[in-house]
């Protein structure tokens, strides 16, 4: 799952995707925002491994998605919450930083 905002990422970047694909992206990281609490992840899951770096890569995209206009409650949980989670990696996620390390 890691993969896949990353991918979107990519795809926006190259101006590879439509308007109404990048309203569909917000629509999709809405539902990402609202299943990926740390307490819901299955412990024993792959996903509990990677879920911080789904998480990074959801707050990136956000904020892509909303430097080019698009708006949702979605988007706006990511934007919202990311500063206060209890993982580094999405709580500087934001941060140019880990920015230059992930392409």
């Amino acid at each position: 799952m890691k993969g896949r905002p990353w991918c979107a990422r990519q795809l926006r970047s190259g101006g590879k995707i439509t308007n109404e694909d990048k309203s569909n992206l917000a629509t999709a990281l809405g539902e990402i925002y609202s299943r990926s609490n740390y307490a819901d992840v299955d412990p024993t899951s792959r996903l509990r491994v990677s879920i911080s770096m789904v998480r990074a890569e959801c707050v990136r995209l956000a904020r892509e998605l909303a430097n080019e206009g698009i708006s949702n409650a979605g988007l706006n949980g990511w934007l919202d919450s990311y500063a206060d989670d209890s993982l580094p990696e999405v709580r500087f996620a934001r941060s140019d930083v880990f920015e230059k390390g992930s392409d």
